[in-house]
Protein backbone atom coordinates (compact mmCIF):
# COMPACT_ATOMS: atom_id res chain seq x y z
CA UNK A 1 0.00 0.00 0.00
CA UNK A 2 2.93 2.40 0.62
CA UNK A 3 3.52 2.15 -3.19
CA UNK A 4 0.59 3.26 -4.39
CA UNK A 5 0.25 6.16 -1.36
CA UNK A 6 3.99 7.30 -2.40
CA UNK A 7 3.79 6.68 -6.45
CA UNK A 8 -0.06 7.85 -7.09
CA UNK A 9 -0.11 10.71 -5.07
CA UNK A 10 2.48 12.35 -6.45
CA UNK A 11 1.36 11.45 -9.93
CA UNK A 12 -1.82 13.02 -9.15
CA UNK A 13 -0.27 15.79 -8.55
CA UNK A 14 -2.36 16.73 -5.50
CA UNK A 15 -5.65 16.47 -7.15
CA UNK A 16 -6.01 13.12 -4.55
CA UNK A 17 -5.09 12.69 -1.25
CA UNK A 18 -3.76 9.88 -0.09
CA UNK A 19 -2.42 8.75 3.80
CA UNK A 20 -1.14 5.94 4.91
CA UNK A 21 -0.94 4.37 7.92
CA UNK A 22 1.18 1.32 9.51
CA UNK A 23 2.64 0.25 12.59
CA UNK A 24 5.79 1.89 14.50
CA UNK A 25 7.92 -1.63 13.45
CA UNK A 26 7.14 -1.40 9.94
CA UNK A 27 9.63 0.00 7.46
CA UNK A 28 7.04 1.69 4.69
CA UNK A 29 9.94 3.93 4.32
CA UNK A 30 9.33 8.02 4.41
CA UNK A 31 6.76 10.19 2.37
CA UNK A 32 4.41 12.78 3.21
CA UNK A 33 2.13 10.22 2.49
CA UNK A 34 2.95 7.77 5.08
CA UNK A 35 2.02 8.10 8.99
CA UNK A 36 3.59 5.67 11.50
CA UNK A 37 0.95 4.48 14.59
CA UNK A 38 2.15 4.76 18.29
CA UNK A 39 2.69 1.52 18.28
CA UNK A 40 4.95 -0.72 17.50
CA UNK A 41 2.95 -4.36 17.69
CA UNK A 42 -0.28 -4.05 14.03
CA UNK A 43 -2.75 -4.75 17.07
CA UNK A 44 -2.06 -2.45 19.53
CA UNK A 45 -5.67 -0.61 20.48
CA UNK A 46 -3.74 2.48 20.12
CA UNK A 47 -2.62 2.45 16.45
CA UNK A 48 -6.67 1.68 16.26
CA UNK A 49 -7.69 4.58 17.24
CA UNK A 50 -4.69 6.67 16.00
CA UNK A 51 -6.76 5.77 12.64
CA UNK A 52 -9.61 6.42 13.58
CA UNK A 53 -8.41 10.08 14.46
CA UNK A 54 -6.72 9.94 11.04
CA UNK A 55 -9.72 9.28 9.53
CA UNK A 56 -11.60 11.75 11.19
CA UNK A 57 -9.17 14.84 10.56
CA UNK A 58 -8.59 13.96 6.53
CA UNK A 59 -12.46 12.99 5.88
CA UNK A 60 -11.66 9.98 3.69
CA UNK A 61 -13.75 8.56 0.84
CA UNK A 62 -12.52 5.05 0.83
CA UNK A 63 -10.55 3.31 3.29
CA UNK A 64 -8.37 0.22 2.95
CA UNK A 65 -7.09 -2.16 5.28
CA UNK A 66 -4.34 -4.76 4.84
CA UNK A 67 -4.38 -8.45 6.86
CA UNK A 68 -5.93 -9.75 9.66
CA UNK A 69 -3.73 -7.38 11.83
CA UNK A 70 -5.69 -4.84 11.19
CA UNK A 71 -9.07 -5.83 12.50
CA UNK A 72 -9.01 -3.76 15.11
CA UNK A 73 -8.95 -0.09 13.13
CA UNK A 74 -11.23 -1.92 11.05
CA UNK A 75 -13.86 -2.67 13.39
CA UNK A 76 -13.27 1.53 14.76
CA UNK A 77 -13.64 2.84 11.16
CA UNK A 78 -16.56 0.78 10.49
CA UNK A 79 -18.81 0.96 13.00
CA UNK A 80 -17.42 4.79 14.37
CA UNK A 81 -17.21 6.63 10.79
CA UNK A 82 -19.91 6.73 8.70
CA UNK A 83 -19.50 7.58 5.53
CA UNK A 84 -16.42 5.96 3.45
CA UNK A 85 -16.03 2.85 1.73
CA UNK A 86 -14.29 0.20 3.95
CA UNK A 87 -12.10 -2.24 1.85
CA UNK A 88 -10.17 -5.02 2.56
CA UNK A 89 -7.30 -6.00 0.23
CA UNK A 90 -6.44 -9.53 0.60
CA UNK A 91 -3.02 -10.84 -0.77
CA UNK A 92 -3.10 -14.24 -0.44
CA UNK A 93 -5.09 -17.26 -1.53
CA UNK A 94 -4.32 -19.52 1.60
CA UNK A 95 -5.27 -18.47 5.44
CA UNK A 96 -1.26 -18.40 7.54
CA UNK A 97 -3.34 -20.13 10.33
CA UNK A 98 -7.11 -20.28 12.03
CA UNK A 99 -7.35 -16.67 13.24
CA UNK A 100 -6.47 -14.98 9.90
CA UNK A 101 -9.31 -17.52 8.64
CA UNK A 102 -11.58 -16.46 10.91
CA UNK A 103 -10.77 -12.96 11.53
CA UNK A 104 -10.56 -12.42 7.38
CA UNK A 105 -13.78 -13.95 7.32
CA UNK A 106 -15.65 -11.59 9.11
CA UNK A 107 -14.00 -8.58 7.52
CA UNK A 108 -14.75 -10.03 4.47
CA UNK A 109 -18.42 -9.79 5.29
CA UNK A 110 -18.39 -6.28 6.97
CA UNK A 111 -16.60 -5.06 4.09
CA UNK A 112 -18.04 -3.10 1.70
CA UNK A 113 -15.53 -4.71 -1.02
CA UNK A 114 -12.68 -6.78 -0.90
CA UNK A 115 -9.79 -6.21 -3.34
CA UNK A 116 -7.74 -9.31 -4.37
CA UNK A 117 -4.02 -9.56 -5.73
CA UNK A 118 -5.37 -12.44 -7.81
CA UNK A 119 -8.53 -14.49 -9.08
CA UNK A 120 -7.01 -17.67 -7.08
CA UNK A 121 -7.16 -15.26 -3.83
CA UNK A 122 -10.32 -14.48 -4.49
CA UNK A 123 -11.60 -17.55 -4.81
CA UNK A 124 -9.55 -19.04 -1.39
CA UNK A 125 -10.38 -16.25 0.84
CA UNK A 126 -14.43 -15.03 -0.74
CA UNK A 127 -14.75 -18.45 -2.56
CA UNK A 128 -18.34 -18.95 -4.32
CA UNK A 129 -20.79 -17.46 -1.66
CA UNK A 130 -22.96 -14.69 -2.33
CA UNK A 131 -20.27 -12.01 -1.18
CA UNK A 132 -18.21 -12.95 -3.75
CA UNK A 133 -19.71 -10.05 -6.01
CA UNK A 134 -17.79 -7.83 -4.08
CA UNK A 135 -14.51 -8.94 -5.15
CA UNK A 136 -11.94 -6.85 -7.53
CA UNK A 137 -8.47 -8.41 -8.82
CA UNK A 138 -6.12 -5.43 -8.53
CA UNK A 139 -3.18 -5.61 -10.91
CA UNK A 140 0.21 -6.78 -9.14
CA UNK A 141 2.45 -4.92 -12.01
CA UNK A 142 4.48 -2.37 -10.13
CA UNK A 143 6.48 -0.38 -12.96
CA UNK A 144 7.91 -0.71 -16.40
CA UNK A 145 11.21 -2.02 -15.89
CA UNK A 146 14.30 0.35 -17.35
CA UNK A 147 16.82 -2.63 -17.55
CA UNK A 148 16.35 -6.36 -18.74
CA UNK A 149 18.68 -8.83 -17.92
CA UNK A 150 21.54 -10.54 -20.09
CA UNK A 151 20.00 -12.25 -23.35
CA UNK A 152 23.09 -14.77 -22.70
CA UNK A 153 22.45 -17.75 -19.60
CA UNK A 154 24.79 -18.29 -16.80
CA UNK A 155 24.20 -19.79 -13.44
CA UNK A 156 23.22 -16.32 -11.95
CA UNK A 157 20.26 -16.65 -9.40
CA UNK A 158 18.17 -13.98 -7.24
CA UNK A 159 15.63 -14.28 -4.90
CA UNK A 160 14.27 -11.14 -3.03
CA UNK A 161 11.20 -10.91 -0.46
CA UNK A 162 10.89 -11.62 3.08
CA UNK A 163 13.37 -14.04 4.80
CA UNK A 164 10.19 -16.27 5.91
CA UNK A 165 9.49 -20.32 6.28
CA UNK A 166 6.72 -20.35 3.87
CA UNK A 167 9.28 -18.88 1.13
CA UNK A 168 11.34 -22.17 1.74
CA UNK A 169 14.15 -20.66 0.82
CA UNK A 170 16.05 -23.35 2.60
CA UNK A 171 14.75 -25.66 -0.24
CA UNK A 172 16.20 -22.90 -2.78
CA UNK A 173 19.47 -23.20 -0.95
CA UNK A 174 19.19 -26.83 -1.74
CA UNK A 175 18.71 -26.93 -5.57
CA UNK A 176 21.32 -24.45 -5.56
CA UNK A 177 23.87 -26.75 -3.96
CA UNK A 178 23.30 -28.97 -6.82
CA UNK A 179 23.60 -26.76 -9.69
CA UNK A 180 26.77 -25.25 -7.57
CA UNK A 181 28.34 -28.77 -7.55
CA UNK A 182 28.27 -28.81 -11.32
CA UNK A 183 29.06 -24.78 -11.98
CA UNK A 184 32.09 -23.32 -10.00
CA UNK A 185 30.98 -19.87 -11.33
CA UNK A 186 27.29 -20.78 -9.91
CA UNK A 187 26.30 -17.69 -7.41
CA UNK A 188 22.70 -16.96 -5.61
CA UNK A 189 21.85 -13.66 -3.87
CA UNK A 190 19.57 -13.13 -1.20
CA UNK A 191 17.71 -10.14 -1.37
CA UNK A 192 15.09 -9.06 1.62
CA UNK A 193 14.28 -8.54 5.40
CA UNK A 194 14.87 -11.22 7.61
CA UNK A 195 11.28 -12.12 8.56
CA UNK A 196 12.29 -14.83 11.88
CA UNK A 197 14.33 -16.89 9.10
CA UNK A 198 17.71 -15.45 8.43
CA UNK A 199 19.80 -16.98 11.06
CA UNK A 200 18.80 -20.84 9.81
CA UNK A 201 19.15 -20.31 6.34
CA UNK A 202 22.53 -18.80 7.28
CA UNK A 203 23.58 -22.20 8.86
CA UNK A 204 22.27 -24.65 6.49
CA UNK A 205 24.61 -22.42 3.80
CA UNK A 206 27.52 -22.79 6.52
CA UNK A 207 26.39 -26.36 6.44
CA UNK A 208 26.98 -27.18 2.61
CA UNK A 209 29.92 -25.34 2.15
CA UNK A 210 28.58 -22.72 0.11
CA UNK A 211 29.38 -19.73 1.75
CA UNK A 212 31.05 -18.29 -1.39
CA UNK A 213 29.03 -19.06 -3.18
CA UNK A 214 25.68 -17.35 -1.37
CA UNK A 215 25.28 -13.95 -0.37
CA UNK A 216 22.74 -12.88 2.06
CA UNK A 217 22.17 -9.13 0.39
CA UNK A 218 19.66 -7.62 2.86
CA UNK A 219 16.65 -5.32 1.94
CA UNK A 220 17.13 -3.15 -1.14
CA UNK A 221 15.13 -0.77 -3.26
CA UNK A 222 14.01 -1.89 -6.32
CA UNK A 223 16.06 -0.03 -8.15
CA UNK A 224 19.00 -1.72 -7.22
CA UNK A 225 17.42 -5.30 -7.49
CA UNK A 226 16.84 -4.24 -11.01
CA UNK A 227 20.74 -3.74 -11.42
CA UNK A 228 21.41 -7.09 -9.63
CA UNK A 229 18.90 -8.69 -12.10
CA UNK A 230 20.90 -7.57 -15.19
CA UNK A 231 23.65 -9.64 -14.31
CA UNK A 232 21.84 -12.55 -13.14
CA UNK A 233 19.75 -15.46 -15.23
CA UNK A 234 17.25 -17.53 -13.10
CA UNK A 235 14.83 -16.13 -10.43
CA UNK A 236 14.15 -19.09 -7.23
CA UNK A 237 11.06 -18.74 -5.25
CA UNK A 238 9.97 -22.76 -3.80
CA UNK A 239 7.29 -20.91 -1.79
CA UNK A 240 4.61 -23.43 -0.25
CA UNK A 241 1.89 -20.49 -0.73
CA UNK A 242 1.01 -17.66 -2.09
CA UNK A 243 -0.85 -14.67 -3.39
CA UNK A 244 -0.24 -13.24 -6.68
CA UNK A 245 3.98 -13.25 -5.68
CA UNK A 246 4.65 -9.73 -6.84
CA UNK A 247 8.58 -10.65 -6.91
CA UNK A 248 7.76 -13.58 -9.61
CA UNK A 249 5.93 -10.66 -11.71
CA UNK A 250 8.16 -8.44 -11.24
CA UNK A 251 11.42 -10.58 -12.29
CA UNK A 252 9.98 -11.91 -14.80
CA UNK A 253 9.47 -8.41 -16.15
CA UNK A 254 13.45 -7.80 -15.58
CA UNK A 255 13.88 -10.95 -18.35
CA UNK A 256 14.67 -13.59 -15.51
CA UNK A 257 13.32 -17.37 -16.12
CA UNK A 258 11.61 -17.75 -13.25
CA UNK A 259 12.13 -21.11 -11.26
CA UNK A 260 8.84 -21.54 -8.89
CA UNK A 261 6.46 -23.56 -7.32
CA UNK A 262 3.13 -23.64 -8.65
CA UNK A 263 1.15 -22.05 -5.86
CA UNK A 264 -1.12 -19.51 -5.53
CA UNK A 265 -1.86 -17.18 -8.99
CA UNK A 266 1.86 -17.99 -10.11
CA UNK A 267 0.24 -21.10 -11.66
CA UNK A 268 -1.96 -19.11 -13.69
CA UNK A 269 0.82 -17.53 -14.60
CA UNK A 270 3.77 -19.36 -15.08
CA UNK A 271 3.97 -21.90 -18.02
CA UNK A 272 6.25 -25.05 -17.51
CA UNK A 273 9.00 -25.10 -20.68
CA UNK A 274 7.16 -21.57 -21.63
CA UNK A 275 7.85 -18.86 -19.70
CA UNK A 276 9.74 -20.55 -16.23
CA UNK A 277 10.77 -23.65 -14.47
CA UNK A 278 8.27 -25.26 -12.05
CA UNK A 279 9.39 -26.98 -9.63
CA UNK A 280 8.79 -30.25 -8.52
CA UNK A 281 11.78 -32.14 -6.95
CA UNK A 282 14.92 -31.27 -6.27
CA UNK A 283 16.93 -33.60 -8.75
CA UNK A 284 14.42 -32.84 -11.78
CA UNK A 285 14.41 -29.59 -11.38
CA UNK A 286 18.04 -29.46 -11.34
CA UNK A 287 18.45 -30.90 -14.51
CA UNK A 288 16.33 -28.90 -16.37
CA UNK A 289 17.88 -25.87 -15.49
CA UNK A 290 21.39 -27.60 -16.18
CA UNK A 291 19.49 -28.19 -19.98
CA UNK A 292 18.44 -24.25 -20.58
CA UNK A 293 22.39 -23.09 -19.13
CA UNK A 294 23.70 -25.60 -21.78
CA UNK A 295 21.22 -24.50 -24.38
CA UNK A 296 21.46 -20.55 -25.49
CA UNK A 297 18.20 -20.00 -27.65
CA UNK A 298 16.16 -21.97 -25.42
CA UNK A 299 16.53 -19.58 -22.47
CA UNK A 300 16.39 -16.90 -24.86
CA UNK A 301 12.60 -17.94 -25.93
CA UNK A 302 11.88 -18.83 -21.68
CA UNK A 303 13.28 -15.27 -21.15
CA UNK A 304 11.59 -13.48 -23.92
CA UNK A 305 8.33 -14.91 -23.24
CA UNK A 306 8.82 -13.53 -19.57
CA UNK A 307 8.90 -10.36 -20.36
CA UNK A 308 6.31 -10.72 -22.71
CA UNK A 309 3.69 -12.00 -20.16
CA UNK A 310 3.56 -8.72 -18.31
CA UNK A 311 3.72 -6.44 -21.43
CA UNK A 312 0.53 -5.38 -21.18
CA UNK A 313 -1.18 -5.76 -18.00
CA UNK A 314 -2.25 -2.22 -16.50
CA UNK A 315 0.24 -0.60 -13.34
CA UNK A 316 -0.77 -1.77 -9.68
CA UNK A 317 -0.76 1.88 -8.36
CA UNK A 318 -3.02 2.99 -11.37
CA UNK A 319 -5.52 0.15 -11.17
CA UNK A 320 -5.80 0.45 -7.12
CA UNK A 321 -6.56 3.88 -7.82
CA UNK A 322 -9.37 2.93 -10.64
CA UNK A 323 -10.56 0.97 -8.15
CA UNK A 324 -11.02 3.23 -5.31
CA UNK A 325 -12.54 5.76 -8.22
CA UNK A 326 -15.51 3.02 -8.56
CA UNK A 327 -15.75 2.67 -5.05
CA UNK A 328 -16.11 6.53 -4.14
CA UNK A 329 -18.63 6.62 -7.32
CA UNK A 330 -21.00 3.85 -5.52
CA UNK A 331 -20.65 6.02 -2.47
CA UNK A 332 -22.27 8.47 -4.13
CA UNK A 333 -24.65 6.56 -6.07
CA UNK A 334 -28.39 6.67 -5.22
CA UNK A 335 -31.18 4.45 -5.58
CA UNK A 336 -31.98 5.08 -9.16
CA UNK A 337 -28.47 5.16 -10.40
CA UNK A 338 -27.22 8.64 -10.36
CA UNK A 339 -24.66 10.38 -8.03
CA UNK A 340 -25.49 12.71 -5.79
CA UNK A 341 -21.94 13.94 -5.94
CA UNK A 342 -19.74 14.75 -9.66
CA UNK A 343 -18.61 11.32 -10.82
CA UNK A 344 -15.25 10.44 -10.47
CA UNK A 345 -13.49 9.06 -13.93
CA UNK A 346 -11.82 5.79 -13.21
CA UNK A 347 -9.84 6.16 -16.08
CA UNK A 348 -8.41 9.40 -16.14
CA UNK A 349 -4.89 9.07 -17.81
CA UNK A 350 -2.74 9.05 -15.00
CA UNK A 351 0.91 10.41 -15.69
Amino acid sequence: MEIVATQAAKALGGALRIQYLRSQDCDAGHSEFISHGPAPAALDLRNATAALRLARRFNPDVVVFSLWKSVFAFLLLRFFLPGPRIVLFVHSAQSAHMIDHLVTAVMVRLSHSVWTDSTKSAQGRVGQSALRHRARVISFVRRRPSKFSSQCSRPSFLYWGRLHEIKRIDRAIELFSRIAARHKRARFKIVGPDAGNRAALENQVTRLGLSDRIEFVGPMAIEAIEALAEEASFYVQLSSQEGAAMSVIEAMQFGLVPVVTPVGAIADYCVNGSNSILFDDLDNTADRIEEVLSEQSRYRKLRESAIAQWSDDPLYHDDLLIAAAEENNRRHARPDGRNEAATIDPYRKLQ
